[in-house]
């Protein structure tokens, strides 16, 4: 088996599904930015829900209405975070991971939204195939290289060595139609406009949208 097998369901710490050629709406968070009594509590919901026995097909109804209520916890639990790095707010680093994000775009997926928070990454994106098997590129290979790469560079232009940029978790949730796509799409605009930072989702500098979505 070969680094770049598709695999349609795996688990590491959260349950991941990728069905074939669908859009995929993705977060991680800098390494260090929830401060661990958020950490606990969330592990601690996370635990329950795998005790239960719901919790094993996470495509139901129930699983995926829970996957996204624990997940709009930790979303906000980023959003009021007062500990940790937030260097997604420097230009710098910003313009970096942007970078990446677009690079390994133009091989790999297809990139249809993202926002940079000061502290955590929301995108939207289609796995593309490989041309060798015929099969979607693994997400969990597109998010490692995604992740690998900005994070030695943005540790280079802050003088970092030997130091975890990114978080190793990860959300993930696959897109079932063009109303979750839209609504997916919409929710990431607009994260700055939730979180306070802005009071317009297009004033914020460091969200991007496909032109095919502007049109």
């Amino acid at each position: 088996m070969s680094h770049w097998d598709y695999k349609p369901f795996y688990r590491c710490r959260l349950p991941h599904w990728q069905p074939a050629e669908v859009p995929i709406f993705l977060t991680w968070r800098l390494a260090g930015s929830l401060p661990k009594p958020v950490l606990e509590a969330l592990a601690a919901e996370r635990a329950a829900l795998e005790r239960d026995l719901r919790w094993q097909d996470v495509n139901t109804d129930w699983g995926i209405t829970q996957y996204k209520r624990w997940f709009g916890k930790w979303d906000r639990g980023l959003h009021q975070s007062d500990v940790g790095p937030r260097w997604l707010a420097r230009q710098e680093i910003a313009e970096c991971v942007q970078q990446v994000l677009h690079d390994y775009g133009q091989t790999f997926y297809t990139l249809h939204v993202y926002t940079l928070m000061p502290n955590h990454v929301h995108l939207l994106l289609t796995p593309g195939k490989n041309a060798e098997t015929d099969a979607p590129f693994p997400l969990s290979v597109i998010v490692q290289r995604i992740k690998g790469v900005s994070s030695r560079k943005a540790n280079v232009l802050l003088g970092r060595t030997g130091q975890s940029f990114w978080s190793r978790e990860r959300y993930d949730h696959w897109i079932r139609n063009p109303q979750e796509f839209e609504r997916a799409a919409a929710y990431i605009v607009e994260n700055p406009v939730k979180a306070g930072l802005v009071e317009d989702w297009q004033a914020w500098p460091w969200t991007w949208i496909a032109g095919d979505l502007l049109a």
